[in-house]
């Protein structure tokens, strides 16, 4: 893949914001002392079960194309499951370069929505159970609180089973 096709710039929690305030729907960007980077960790900070936390995750297909999978934080993006729905013989997560380039967001900031330059959006049902819940909020210590009806209306995505415990 030449991810150099895909426009590389910083982005942060003002990008994020305006994006979401441009939008209208109801959020909160939460601020924490300690790292969110890992789901154990955000789950700690924020005092909430690991199902609540939502990864946003970056898959590359074998031709190249990036993919955005939102998944709950009890659970694992099911690699079969995904290059079945995708159509595709292999799917590989991208590297944390890869993720910066691609989406702007360093991991463990990778919002679940406000991203462009991506072949699919794919958000797993089961997050679907939850009134709100918590992703990465454009940088390291910030967390998204939001409604997953709104991510949903927010992102062309499809939303599926691609997960597994």
């Amino acid at each position: 893949m030449n991810i150099k096709n895909f426009q590389s710039f910083k982005r942060g929690k003002e990008q994020l914001e305006n994006f979401l305030k441009k939008k209208k729907v109801k959020y909160k960007i939460i601020t924490l002392t300690g790292s969110t980077r890992t789901v154990q960790e955000a789950s700690k900070e924020l005092s909430v079960d690991s199902s609540e936390i939502v990864k946003s995750l970056i898959f590359i297909t074998e031709e190249g194309k990036p993919v955005l999978c939102i998944v709950r934080g009890d659970r694992k993006v099911d690699r079969k499951k995904l290059k079945k729905i995708l159509g595709t013989k292999d799917v590989k997560l991208a590297s944390p370069k890869e993720v910066l380039e691609i989406t702007g967001f360093e991991v463990g900031g990778v919002p679940p929505v406000g991203l462009k330059g991506l072949h699919k959006i794919i958000i797993d049902k089961n997050i679907m159970e939850k009134p709100v819940v918590y992703g990465g909020g454009g940088e390291g210590n910030l967390i998204l609180e939001i409604n997953p009806e709104d991510i949903k209306k927010l992102v062309n995505a499809e939303i599926t089973d691609i997960s597994k415990k």
